[in-house]
């Protein structure tokens, strides 16, 4: 595992590529890979000229919020790879480019992803990048993910990186929100047993979500706890990694509060972790849960410059 600020020197390619994997399980992920251009449009006026050998900071593995597609994130893929960070987003199982349709019966639960898409996206990012420090990153869904596989994986993981996280669980909202969340968590699991799927865009909540990933997330939302399915006490993992962490929130967003992020952030015990709340200064009107991705540009200045002195 790389030190963040440690750097090798890579060929200048600005270019975003769309590539498939294959799970261990033969499901294919669809990623978006956006090579370091540290002398791009938009880089840190520090960064040497395109047609020079450029530094590669970091790679990053984004992991998506659930019901988003990985195009929502392009700008931030780009604006990364300008600012030197290589970035690859992963396709959620089910949404986008995925082969996978929850609509058409396909099941999968938030272990699936953990245990079978993960490790793969590692081994492919740290051969794309060797020798790099590498930061597992998560909006929403996706940064409870990152929370637990840097637990299962802490020789390979250099950073973790929040964006918009906070834990679902019920008690962490106000009274009207909680109330809304235990009544999804009642709803779904004869919903899904009904349906064969959770219809998330009928509720305005999720994308159509798998029936075992739906209800594992209510679980969470119940229970507070991090485990479910094949995953076992993730907390005692995560809390032996030591690297850093950094937590971005965003004012006007209405999907989180104060103890749901703190309850999010709660398994890095042992880590050094850096608390922001990112308003109108550095992302003008771009807030909110899921806004902030539509031109993430104080999103990147946070991180790169945490790259930087981390």
């Amino acid at each position: 595992m790389a030190p963040l600020g440690a750097a090798m020197l890579v060929q200048y390619s600005p270019m975003k590529s769309e590539l498939e994997l294959t799970a261990t399980d033969g499901v294919q992920i669809p990623i978006s890979w956006f090579p370091e251009d540290a002398g791009g449009e938009g880089a840190p006026a520090s960064a040497v000229g395109a047609d020079e050998e450029q530094t590669c900071r970091a790679s990053l593995l984004l992991l998506p919020a659930l019901g988003i597609r990985a195009s929502l994130y392009d700008k931030l893929g780009a604006q990364l790879a300008q600012a030197g960070i290589a970035t690859c987003v992963m396709e959620q199982r089910g949404h986008g480019r995925s082969p996978l349709s929850p609509e058409r019966g396909d099941d999968f639960g938030l272990d699936d992803i953990l245990e079978y898409d993960v490790p793969v996206l590692l081994d492919w990012l740290e051969a794309q990048r060797p020798g790099v420090p590498l930061v597992l990153a998560g909006h929403s869904l996706g940064g409870h993910l990152a929370t637990i596989a840097c637990g299962r994986h802490p020789d390979r993981v250099s950073a973790v990186l929040h964006l918009a996280c906070a834990f679902p669980h019920f008690r962490d909202y106000p009274l009207r929100t909680a109330a809304r969340v235990l009544l999804l968590t009642t709803i779904v699991p004869p919903l899904t047993r009904l349906r064969g799927h959770y219809p998330g865009k009928r509720f305005g909540f999720g994308g159509d979500e798998a029936r075992t990933l739906m209800t594992q997330w209510s679980q969470w939302a119940r229970s507070g706890k991090f485990g479910v399915g094949r995953v076992r006490h993730p907390e005692e993992m995560t809390a032996r990694f030591r690297g850093p962490v950094l937590s971005l929130a965003f004012e006007r967003d209405d999907m989180v509060s104060p103890q749901a992020i703190g309850r999010a952030r709660s398994p890095f015990s042992g880590a050094r972790v850096t608390r922001r709340v990112l308003g109108a200064a550095e992302q003008g009107e771009f807030l909110g849960h899921p806004a902030w991705a539509k031109q993430p540009d104080g999103v990147v200045a946070a991180a790169s410059a945490w790259v930087e002195h981390e």
